[in-house]
């Protein structure tokens, strides 16, 4: 192997400097390497757009007789798409471009400098006009646009060039580039002080295209031959030494070798789009370059009338390969595709043409020697009948054949292309979008459906509202050298003008194009998301976030999808197949589909800051939605304290209502109904939600008079769902001939669902019970819907003829609750007794009777029978806290314990004034150390409950006590239209009885 390394017979200067090179040209490749497997990604990127949808969750449910009612409340889900990114602009990719290309340059002029004769005059020329391409001029230098510039530079590299030629021929290579890389430092300090540009360097590296385009090309034409010289090496050189039928081999390899790049060139220029793996372009340029870097010492013979290999072949051939493939990894880095195309063009018109020339080359001159088994690779280059520059200029012709047959416009408008492309760049890095935009629009005119340009321009005319533009530019950029980028932007732009098909059918292209991109497939899964295909959606969603786990958007689209279309029972299978992101919208998404299907998961989300984002105040308001599921009292207070910072202005309203529904959930309806109603208040848009919630409230806690009002209240803002609830109400409070009325127009109404229902109730509402024999159902329903307070003979009848225990106990507690709410205690607990020995096997129900009969010894004073009863085991849900607080107090009054009883009562004051023995039993407590606030705990309770029997016979008598007359007597007034006239006189007697005595007091 140690032999084959030529440079380490080299003095060791040379070959330092060669192994620096070495590297440098490994280093090169490197860089296009890595550029070419990001492909796009070097320029592009995305960016995640949440757009927020709404799903309906049910937060509660309300059983009121025979109808099941649910509240329910709009989560926020966000589906991320993707968009993508404007071009970035590399501009380290440029000054390394820049740094590399001036690297070369001044190493071949270095070498120039040491050509004989003829050929250095030759090689200066060609350096003074590669220095008048760099267009110094545009640089400004002095504040002029002159060629300044070029002189100083001519001035600077020519003489020295020619004092090593011709007057110190005998300074090594390495000491010449020190000389010239200081000349070309003294011209860098001339043009960042002379130059008027911000950024001069990144401007003068768009100069250096067309030169780096055309030294590549050369690099390209010196090695195009090189694998097929590999194959001669192999059966003809000292890899295999002896090789039967070699020639044959020879032959049939090269063959098979050309008709693959042909191939490879007729797809490139598409003439065929066939599925057959074709041979990587630059592989076989990488490939070729290794070879080349002892292929061309071998060719020495063929250019030492100009100079020698060593070391200035061998350093000018490792200049020219880094020249190349910086140039080429450039290109890649910063999306320049029109000059990527020339590069993949020319590599291959090369290695067809020098790779076909050169089979003749070898038959012309080996013919003889191709049967033998003679080591013909080591005098491969020194040919007997044709010259290798034969070889070369056949091969020219028909790269120039090739060239001319694919239209020899292409390739120069392409390099134009990429030249403008660099310098839109720069002026786009230099902030002067409106002259990068006229560069991009050069081009994309040179270089037809170029994906860079137009994908710039598609964005510019984006941000500039020209959609109709920016569709065309997409377009073009998808063309030629599609993008998953340009597609999903292009399919974005369909959807914002709602032409939902035309995006459809470009996502799914985009899918056949790059069917393992996850952005693009999260795409299409949204696309089939807003249809009824939802399986489809599921499968390209899934697609995506299985390719890319860790993306989190499609996860959490899927989540929004289930969450969506009510589709939690795939919810076990989405959580075992998938990492869960931590990302806010993943749990966001993720806590409304357990929303949808209550169950609590306890996530907690804490804010960065007092000061909300969007997201911050969905998940709190998903996550408290969440809380309402759980067992454990709901925090409320975190949502007021955030609803009330004036930044988050914009989520108060939202907050605020979810903290409604955790009060109500605790059980402190007093301040849930008080909030709610202020919220419905000064709503714009959804007041008549709100009324409509606070109504089942009401109906929840059998306060039907107010949910009346409530309803009506909500139907006055056109909210339809409170239509069923007000009809309800009607029927709950027996207002009959307003239920009937009611009824009808949902009988009549388009809503088919609800028909049967509202004919059921008109013909109970409407019949004789007779009409209902042997129809428990239809008997029960008349029994609570028909027969008031007072029909309690009736009620007797009717209820003998039910057999069903659960029917007949529903119907006796109703009419106990009818007798109860009516304050007619001794008549609640005699029809209360009827339901002795009857046995239930529905435990709700039992549990409210129970609970009915904790009221019933609490109100009968028999202090020792509820404690007995309260620890059978009786449990209280949250709601139901105030009550289990209430018993408390009155079992501690009774024990003496006045520290304990005091906080009972005053946590039972004001939390639920539809709980009328808790308030009552609170103000007399209090009534006892300070009457008024006995007086505005049960005012407190009125505001909200104003109805109430209860609570007005005691308000009144309070009224009384602390002197507040008119009050008292509009109290007695209100209470006058609610009981019989005995039931008035009572109470009013005692009222005016009870105001005398304190006046003498007073």
């Amino acid at each position: 192997m140690k032999q084959n390394l030529f440079w380490e017979a080299w003095p060791k200067p040379q070959k330092l400097t060669y192994l620096v090179l070495l590297v440098a040209f490994a280093l090169s490749i490197i860089w296009m390497a890595f550029s070419y497997f990001k492909g796009h990604e070097n320029t592009l990127d995305w960016n995640i757009l949440a757009q927020g949808d709404k799903a309906s969750v049910v937060v509660d449910q309300f059983k009121v007789g025979p109808f099941n009612l649910t509240q329910t409340t709009e989560n926020t889900i966000y589906f991320q798409k993707y968009a993508g990114t404007a071009p970035a602009i590399n501009t380290f990719s440029y000054y390394a471009f820049l740094a590399a290309l001036s690297v070369v340059a001044i190493l071949t002029i270095a070498i120039i400098s040491s050509f004989s004769g003829f050929w250095y005059y030759v090689g200066v020329s060609i350096f003074a006009f590669f220095l008048s391409s760099l267009k110094f001029e545009l640089l400004l230098l002095f504040g002029e646009g002159n060629k300044v510039g070029l002189i100083i530079a001519l001035v600077l590299f020519l003489p020295l060039s020619y004092f090593f030629h011709s007057v110190r021929p005998d300074i090594s290579i390495l000491k010449r580039f020190g000389a010239f890389a200081f000349a070309a430092i003294l011209f860098a300090g001339l043009v960042q002080f002379a130059s008027d540009l911000s950024s001069p360097f990144l401007y003068l590296s768009t100069s250096f295209t067309s030169s780096a385009l055309v030294l590549s090309i050369i690099f390209i034409f010196i090695i195009a031959h090189e694998i097929i010289a590999l194959f001669v090496y192999i059966l003809y050189g000292q890899g295999l030494k002896s090789v039967n039928n070699g020639f044959g081999h020879l032959m049939v390899i090269s063959v098979i070798y050309l008709v693959n790049v042909a191939l490879a060139l007729l797809y490139e220029i598409r003439l065929i789009d066939w599925d057959f793996l074709y041979i990587n372009v630059f592989l076989l340029l990488v490939i070729s370059a290794i070879l080349g870097i002892w292929g061309f010492r071998q060719q020495e013979n063929q250019y030492e009338f100009m100079m020698k290999f060593s070391p200035q072949g061998a350093i000018l051939y490792l200049i020219m390969g880094i020249g190349c493939f910086v140039t080429i990894a450039h290109f890649q880095t910063t999306g320049n595709d029109p000059g990527i195309e020339v590069f993949r063009d020319f590599i291959l018109y090369s290695h067809v043409g020098f790779g076909l020339i050169f089979i003749f080359y070898i038959i012309a001159n080996f013919a003889a020697l191709l049967k033998s088994k003679l080591a013909i690779y080591k005098i491969l280059y020194k040919p007997t009948n044709m010259p290798f520059f034969t070889y070369r200029f056949g091969g020219l012709i028909i790269v120039i054949a090739l060239v001319l047959r694919a239209n020899w416009q292409v390739p120069v408008f392409q390099s134009r292309a990429a030249y403008f492309n660099g310098v839109a760049d720069v002026h786009y890095a230099a902030g002067d979008p409106l002259l990068a935009e006229r560069y991009y629009l050069e081009a994309a005119n040179h270089a037809l459906n170029g994906h860079k340009a137009n994908y710039a321009l598609g964005k510019i005319s984006e941000k500039n509202n020209e959609t109709v533009r920016a569709k065309v530019k997409y377009k073009a950029a998808i063309a030629k050298n599609p993008s998953p980028y340009a597609y999903v932007n292009l399919t974005n732009l369909y959807l914002s003008e709602d032409r939902f098909f035309d995006a459809l059918f470009n996502a799914k292209e985009a899918a056949e194009k790059f069917p393992n991109n996850p952005e693009v497939l999260n795409t299409l899964g949204l696309l089939y998301g807003k249809t009824n295909i939802i399986d489809s959606a599921i499968f390209y969603l899934d697609k995506a976030a299985k390719i890319s786990p860790e993306q989190g958007a499609a996860l959490s689209n899927i989540f929004g999808l289930l969450a969506k279309n009510d589709l939690q029972n795939a919810l076990d299978s989405a959580l075992s197949d998938y990492q869960i992101h931590d990302d806010p919208i993943s749990r966001n998404n993720l806590l409304v589909v357990n929303n949808k299907s209550n169950q609590y998961k306890g996530f907690k989300h804490q804010p960065a800051d007092s000061t909300l984002s969007a997201i911050d105040a969905t998940l709190l308001n998903n996550q408290s939605i969440n809380n309402l599921f759980s067992e454990d009292s709901v925090a409320t207070k975190y949502l007021i304290e955030y609803s009330d910072v004036a930044a988050n202005a914009t989520f108060k309203e939202g907050l605020e209502y979810v903290a409604c529904l955790g009060l109500y959930k605790n059980g402190d309806v007093n301040t849930a109904f008080r909030k709610l109603n202020w919220l419905a208040n000064s709503s714009e848009k959804i007041a008549g939600k709100y009324f409509d919630d606070i109504g089942l409230w009401a109906l929840d806690q059998q306060a039907y008079g107010v949910a009346i009002e409530y309803f009506n209240w909500s139907l006055q803002r056109d909210y339809e769902d409170a239509k069923f609830h007000l009809a309800i109400a009607f029927s709950e409070n027996q207002n009959i001939p307003q239920a009937i009325e009611q009824w009808q127009a949902l009988s009549d109404g388009k809503d088919e669902s609800l028909k049967p229902i509202a004919n059921q109730m008109i013909s109970i509402l409407t019949s004789s019970p007779a009409s209902f024999d042997g129809k428990e159902n239809e008997l029960y329903l008349y029994t609570r819907y028909v027969l008031s307070a007072q029909d309690t003979a009736v009620f007797k009848s009717i209820v003998d003829k039910i057999s069903s225990p659960e029917y007949k106990a529903q119907a006796i507690l109703d009419m106990a609750n009818k007798l109860w709410k009516r304050d007619w205690t001794d008549a609640a607990v005699s029809v209360y007794s009827q339901l002795a020995d009857l046995e239930l096997s529905d435990q709700t129900l039992y549990n409210k009777i129970q609970h009915f009969e904790l009221k019933m010894l609490a109100e009968q004073g028999n202090i020792r029978g509820l404690a007995q009863k309260v620890n059978q085991g009786i449990t209280f849900s949250s709601e139901e806290l105030t009550e289990r607080e209430y018993y408390k107090g009155l079992i501690s009054e009774a024990s003496g314990d006045s520290l304990n009883t005091a906080k009972s009562y005053e946590y039972v004051a004001l939390r639920n004034p539809f709980f009328e023995e808790a308030v009552i039993g609170s103000a007399r407590y209090f009534n006892k150390k300070d009457a008024f606030k006995a007086y505005h705990i049960l005012l407190n309770a009125l505001e909200v409950n104003p109805r109430s029997i209860k609570l007005l016979k005691a308000y009144i008598l309070q009224c009384a006590e602390v002197q507040q007359n008119v009050s008292g007597e509009i109290a007695l007034e209100t209470l006058q239209t609610l009981v019989t006239q005995k039931e008035f006189k009572e109470i009013e007697n005692r009222y005016f009885e009870l105001v005398e005595k304190r006046k003498s007091v007073w």
